[in-house]
């Protein structure tokens, strides 16, 4: 008989039908070329424990160039993508990649190898030029909300100034507005920036296609402690747009900026907005810039 110790955990920990044979498999006394065959298996067990002990082989210094053949050879060949995606990943385990390659990648068919090429072209912080003129290019034009999340997910990685581009590319697909992660992740790689170029951090608030994008940006200008260079810099972005939604955005930003302080000064650059806001806005418009 058998007694389960475990009920309150309420996980199943195996399921077979009748008697399955049993296998035995030493992953230590296999060759590498052996562990290199393994990243084929149908069973990804089998695919990530393989990598692992050739990750290890790597790092103890063993000769890995055979393998990165076989591996290539299995990347370039293979039209099954999650093969593929095995061989990228145990390349970059056992060292065996360059930025050069990668950055190829940035062009292939399948999403996920663009994808995943440019999240490991960053995995040190330092790609390559010409991967970071390939990152805006796609940030402006590729089809695939998968490519943009990993995009927007590196920017993090990347110095302020190299962010610029893609930061302002992705802020302006419109098609991801209902995303739920896409946006937040452009405002998380923007919001630093604000101290790298104000001008064209408020620039943002208008132009982007992404309300999320737009609000956040005019509230962390009006929340900066010496924040007039800024907020002019946005009232007379404001004043040029002749969107109600921007102008929507940009307000609600700003009076959540302001919010908990007694007084503001006001910008310079206020009076002739306001006044085109009054005349010309929404009743919502109006409201807001009263307020």
């Amino acid at each position: 008989s058998y007694t389960n110790t475990r009920r309150e955990t309420g996980r199943i920990y195996k399921i077979s039908y009748g008697k399955p044979p049993r296998r035995s498999f030493d992953f230590a006394k296999m060759t590498t070329l052996q562990l290199v065959e393994l990243q084929k298996h149908p069973n990804d067990w089998f695919v990530r424990h393989a990598r692992r002990r050739l990750q290890e082989r790597a790092a103890a210094g063993e000769e890995m160039s055979d393998a990165h053949e076989e591996l290539k050879a299995l990347y370039m060949e293979d039209a099954n993508v999650p093969r593929r995606l095995r061989a990228i990943w145990a390349l970059h385990a056992t060292d065996g990649l360059s930025d050069e390659f990668l950055t190829r990648q940035l062009d292939d068919a399948s999403e996920n190898i663009r994808a995943w090429s440019v999240r490991l072209l960053c995995e040190d912080g330092q790609p390559p030029r010409a991967a970071l003129e390939r990152f805006a290019h796609l940030a402006a034009s590729d089809d695939s909300p998968l490519v943009r999340r990993y995009l927007a997910s590196a920017l993090q990685r990347l110095e302020p100034r190299q962010r610029w581009p893609v930061v302002e590319a992705l802020a302006k697909r419109g098609e991801d507005v209902n995303d739920q992660n896409i946006p937040f992740l452009i405002w998380y790689g923007a919001e630093p920036l604000v101290h790298d170029d104000i001008e064209r951090f408020a620039a943002l608030a208008v132009h982007a296609r992404l309300p999320i994008v737009r609000r956040h940006v005019a509230r962390r200008i009006a929340a900066l402690t010496k924040f007039e260079p800024g907020l002019n810099e946005l009232t007379l972005l404001l004043n040029d747009s002749n969107e109600s939604p921007v102008q929507l955005d940009v307000l609600t930003g700003m009076s959540q900026g302001f919010a908990g302080r007694r007084s503001v000064p006001m910008p310079s650059r206020w009076r002739p907005t306001y006044q085109k806001l009054q005349k010309r806005g929404s009743d919502e418009v109006r409201r807001h810039a009263r307020e």
